[in-house]
């Protein structure tokens, strides 16, 4: 993203590639990236995995979290209607503790994704089944554990007829 938009990426000098710690840049990226980082504490533990690095953020970009290696750990865009954030580190793994919160906040608080679903709700009203649990008792001879469905969306796998099982 950083490139496409006109920042400059290049190799870094060492790749990174483990824990570092992020230090929140008082100020940068004005009210939305406090949304972002809301919860978190002035310094928080990320998981780093990359080769490359951002010498210099794209236009209307600003820092909003660094580390000892990473000038810009994370970085927003200031003043556009549609915000833009970019985390050099990796929020979706359970080495990154207050990932969660990071995916929440910027889901939640920036998206404005509401909370009032689950995931029979979801299944009734997307696939017209009355849940994922009934779709596999009704599709297999022997149910299986949810882990072994066939990667299909529900509304396939419910009309498939599988193969009978010895």
């Amino acid at each position: 993203m950083a490139h496409q938009l006109g920042g400059r990426v290049a190799k870094a000098p060492h790749r990174e590639f483990g824990h570092a710690d992020v230090s929140k840049v008082a100020g940068g990226g004005g009210e939305g990236v406090a949304d972002l980082l809301a919860g978190l504490p002035e310094k928080f533990t990320v998981w780093m995995s990359h080769g490359d690095k951002i010498h210099e953020v794209p236009p209307g970009f600003e820092r909003v979290g660094t580390t000892a290696d990473c000038e810009f750990a994370a970085a927003a865009s200031v003043g556009r209607v549609n915000r833009l954030f970019g985390l050099q580190f990796h929020p979706e793994v359970a080495h990154t503790p207050q990932g969660k919160d990071i995916l929440g906040n910027f889901v939640v608080r920036i998206c404005g994704a509401k909370q009032d679903w689950s995931m029979a709700s979801f299944m009734e009203g997307e696939f017209g089944i009355p849940s994922l649990r009934a779709c596999m008792y009704t599709t297999h001879t022997q149910p299986l554990p949810i882990i072994q469905q066939p990667p299909l969306p529900a509304s396939f796998s419910k009309n498939l007829n599988p193969p009978q099982r010895p």
